[in-house]
């Protein structure tokens, strides 16, 4: 073992799978019925329930909204916590 291959990553393999039984058109065509019949439930719904719907819609996507920003700033205070601990380990070793 040489250093150059200490070096060196493995190639990727690569898979070519095609599904045997994959019907493209039937699942474009499912698709499309899905999203017929979400636009029909809205349109029979009376107005309060519609907007109560859009509202809860909003509402997801606001509370996703803030949940991946907490998120975020944790991550972010635990990196700065390792490297204020590296730090001082550092500090320590060497002084």
């Amino acid at each position: 073992m040489g250093i150059r291959s200490f070096f060196q990553l493995p190639k990727h393999e690569n898979f070519k799978y095609n599904p045997i039984y994959y019907d493209e058109e039937k699942d474009k065509r499912e698709q499309r019925i899905k999203r017929i019949k979400q636009e029909l439930e809205l349109e029979g719904m009376e107005g309060d329930e519609r907007a109560a719907h859009i509202s809860n819609i909003r509402g997801q996507m606001r509370r996703n909204l803030r949940l991946k920003s907490r998120e975020k700033r944790k991550s972010n205070i635990r990196v700065l916590v390792i490297f204020i601990i590296l730090i001082l380990l550092f500090y320590l070793l060497l002084h």
